[in-house]
């Protein structure tokens, strides 16, 4: 049973719970979450988002340190960074045979214009 479901199951089972109580129950929840908050800044765009990407694959990771030196994956990355970076490790054919990065430039990925 997860964490969630833990916690649900306390609540619903509960003969009473104090302010107190759940108070510290949603503590306990918020500092178990991982990653960044909904609502914090991505620290790749720098857009605030509430959709966070689940996982981010190694090949995909390596491409954003690439851009990003400092960057670690709990830092996250929202869903449209990850999505980018993730096409462009599946695709480099597409940007003359290597991996893009997206902060050089304007440079289309679809053609060769710079």
């Amino acid at each position: 049973m997860g964490a969630p479901a833990a916690a649900f199951e306390r609540i619903w089972n509960a003969q009473a719970l104090s302010h107190a109580d759940l108070m510290a129950l949603a503590r306990a929840q918020a500092e178990r979450r991982i990653g960044p908050k909904p609502g914090a800044r991505c620290p790749l765009c720098n857009f605030p988002t509430h959709q966070w990407a689940r996982e981010i694959a190694e090949p995909v990771a390596a491409l954003i340190r690439a851009d990003f030196a400092a960057w670690q994956a709990d830092d996250g990355a929202c869903e449209r960074c990850a999505e980018r970076y993730a096409f462009l490790a599946q695709a480099p054919d597409l940007v003359g045979g290597r991996p893009h990065s997206l902060r050089e430039g304007r440079r289309s990925i679809c053609t060769d214009e710079k």
